[in-house]
């Protein structure tokens, strides 16, 4: 963190100093979240598409069991399937440990 010197007049120092009290911190933690509001990150210019050499470097290729064959068109349906066949992963091991799951297409627990 660098160092400022920042200079007020009377009434805006005594507006800052009864903020900064009321809120139970530093005067310069104030300041500084102020100036983050105001001023924020700054944005990083978007990069030229000559920077990502890698894309298309690598094809994982069509599986005969793969309908999601390209992934890049595909990407939702597979996180889906993913995310699906997690939880059917977690299911089974909570009911091999003898809990039991309540599903709602069998009407019961």
């Amino acid at each position: 963190m660098r160092r400022l010197t920042i200079r007020f007049d009377d009434e805006t120092y005594e507006a800052l100093k009864q903020e900064a009290q009321e809120r139970r911190v530093s005067m310069s933690h104030v300041v500084r979240k102020l100036v983050q509001e105001r001023v924020g990150p700054r944005r990083v210019r978007p990069r030229r598409y000559e920077h990502f050499t890698f894309i298309g470097s690598g094809d994982s290729g069509p599986r005969d069991d793969d309908a999601l064959y390209p992934i890049s068109e595909n990407h939702d349906e597979a996180f889906v399937e993913a995310v699906v066949a997690g939880l059917r992963d977690k299911v089974a091991r909570f009911e091999a440990e003898g809990f039991s799951i309540y599903r709602a297409d069998s009407g019961g627990v």
